[in-house]
């Protein structure tokens, strides 16, 4: 998660930075990479709080929009997708009334 004021479409790509980081550091992977057995990880969730001037574009921003040479309709052979909430008084009333500030 993170907060921002401005747009940044490389969220994504921060985003898979984060992870692996999150993944090599809090998993412990080290010499477990080239073992056999499968390393179960945490689930990941991706989100932007935003509260910037201008409208989110989407509400959600994905990595494989960054890709050259992909198709239309091609599935990405990579794909993160971060969440926008835009935190804006009055646009997230949901996430507002979980939070009394």
């Amino acid at each position: 998660m993170e907060h921002q004021s401005t747009l940044n479409m490389n969220m994504p790509l921060r985003m898979l930075q984060y992870l692996l980081l999150f993944y090599e550091t809090h998993c412990k992977l080290g010499s477990a990479l080239y073992r056999e057995r499968r390393i179960m990880l945490p689930k990941p969730e991706f989100y932007i709080l935003y509260n910037g001037k201008k409208k989110p574009p989407d509400k959600q921003i994905r990595l494989s929009d960054a890709f050259i040479g992909l198709e239309e309709g091609e599935t990405p052979p990579l794909e993160l997708v971060t969440n926008i909430i835009d935190v804006n008084y009055g646009e997230s009333p949901e996430i507002m009334e979980k939070t009394r500030i």
